[in-house]
Formats: structure tokens, C-alpha cells, sequence
């Protein structure tokens, strides 16, 4: 429970700063990115590269179109996408 290993854009920022050990968190943000990839279309992160997604996630650096999912979609996804929790 305390290897790096998954697909890049499903990880949570504590794993990627080797926050041991793997807790529930981990599976929050996981199922955040799900969310958003289900009501978008498209993952939060639309980077060219792994380090790039890897630096996006640690920043938190997302957006969430509320035009396109709605306010209590919006809220959700970003209680779900907490880079500390």
C-alpha cells in the first residue's frame, strides 16, 4: 500500500509525493477524476506529457466547466479533487 503504481491521470497528489501510507483520500480523488471525466467527456488534465500531468495534479490545477455539469456537479468533483486532504 505504499508503491507508486496506476494509471497518471487517476493519481491522487499525495501519492505522487510519496504520502505513506495510501489511505481512502487516494480513492476520493480517483473517483473526482472519474466524475469529471464522465459529466466533460475529458480528464481534467489535457497535458502533453506524465510530468506535466504529475506537476498539474500537485498544483491542483484543474477547471470545472459549470456550464456544462451544473453547481452541485461542480462542488462535488471539487470536494472530491482536494490536493490535501
Amino acid at each position: 500500500m505504499t508503491t507508486r503504481i496506476g494509471t497518471p491521470y487517476y493519481v491522487a497528489p499525495e501519492i505522487l509525493r510519496g504520502a505513506a501510507p495510501y489511505t481512502i483520500a487516494a480513492d476520493m480523488w480517483s473517483i473526482g477524476v472519474i466524475v469529471y471525466f464522465m459529466l466533460h467527456g475529458y480528464t481534467p488534465w489535457a497535458e502533453d506529457s506524465e510530468p506535466k500531468v504529475f506537476k498539474a495534479i500537485q498544483e491542483g490545477d484543474y477547471i470545472i466547466c459549470e456550464d456544462e455539469v451544473g453547481p452541485l456537479a461542480s462542488d462535488f468533483i471539487s470536494k472530491l479533487l482536494t490536493v490535501d486532504p
